[in-house]
């Protein structure tokens, strides 16, 4: 096999000392690190929104049962 100097995976930045193709692994690596974070904290977030809708039901049942006994303890 015959080394060509121009294929990128020989091609060296001298600032970092990786390969071209090395360094686009790495970003790609990173951006997909931060992509699977924002998915995280999205689900994370929905379940706390579904939660929130939870307790905001199991006030609104309690309002209401308080509301009913002081009518009729008025009446």
């Amino acid at each position: 096999m015959e080394i060509n100097p121009d294929d990128p995976r020989f091609i060296h930045d001298p600032t970092t000392n990786k390969s071209i193709l090395e360094q686009m692994g790495n970003s790609y690596n990173k951006r997909m690190q931060t992509l699977q974070k924002a998915e995280s904290r999205k689900r994370r977030l929905e379940n706390n929104n579904v939660v929130g809708m939870w307790v905001n039901i199991v006030i609104g049942i309690l309002n209401l049962a308080l509301l009913a006994y002081q009518t009729v303890k008025i009446l």
